[in-house]
């Protein structure tokens, strides 16, 4: 299914794929980041905690950065997708932060209700435009990015 502006729409497995990466990255890093802190023997908390905030900060620089370059996350970035307006343009930063990722997080936070949101949030990928509750809150698409001539650096 295209939209109007002839740019392919990332398919559901792509952006499943992509999901499961950022979860994986994400979960490996709070691992790696905090679990010396539970091993008994550690040298020095003081050291523990900067190199735990460290961690995250680095892992979420580079998030950050594709998402400002190319509109993607890290596992967009390896899938090949990539976060556009409904014009086809790239998402701007401010779009996909404030608008796309900040207002689903609140949601999904709150008590009972955050976990019937994610789950409606995932099931709309199976609509026909393949837009999830935070593309629509923002505006935005997620389409394939294998075009030469898009997302240069």
């Amino acid at each position: 299914m295209n939209n109007d502006n002839n740019d392919e729409l990332a398919s559901r497995w792509a952006r499943l794929g992509a999901s499961l990466i950022d979860f994986a990255v994400w979960t490996f890093t709070i691992a790696v980041a905090f679990a010396p802190m539970y091993v008994q023997y550690s040298t020095s908390p003081e050291a523990l905690s900067v190199f735990s905030i460290i961690t995250v900060i680095t892992v979420l620089y580079i998030n950050l950065s594709l998402i400002y370059k190319h509109g993607q996350t890290i596992g967009k970035k390896m899938l090949d997708i990539a976060i556009v307006d409904m014009e086809g343009r790239q998402a701007t930063f401010r779009r996909i932060v404030f608008f796309r990722s900040i207002p689903i997080t609140l949601l999904t936070a709150i008590p009972f209700l955050g976990s019937i949101i994610t789950v409606i949030n995932g099931l709309m990928i199976f609509k026909g435009d393949k837009r999830c509750m935070h593309d629509l809150i923002a505006d935005t698409q997620v389409i394939n990015a294998k075009a030469p001539s898009r997302f240069t650096a």
